[in-house]
């Protein structure tokens, strides 16, 4: 895993079918686990996937908004992606 990544693999996280939404943080600690670097891991529960499907990963005035907020850094500490503070979902709060 961490070779695909240095190799310029993209990795993603995601639900898949597998797993719901809530279990994304669990699974990019998982890929750190498995020896991602903290930065690949990040990138890839963020904006790797919108990359991926040509969407895009930036802020833009009047775009609705998509955006996890914590209350510690995950670069930091990756542990705080499992314990997301406030998720907005095309400009509304869902939690």
């Amino acid at each position: 895993l961490p070779m695909a990544a240095e190799a310029g693999v993209r990795v993603l996280t995601g639900t898949d079918m597998a797993v719901g939404a809530h279990e994304v943080g669990r699974e990019a600690v998982r890929l750190w686990e498995m020896g991602m670097d903290a930065q690949d891991v990040i990138r890839a529960v963020s904006y790797s996937g919108l990359e991926a499907t040509d969407r895009p990963y930036r802020f833009e005035v009047d775009a609705p908004a998509d955006a996890v907020l914590f209350d510690v850094n995950p670069a930091d500490d990756l542990g705080a992606l499992a314990h997301p503070r406030h998720v907005v979902r095309h400009g509304r709060l869902v939690r």
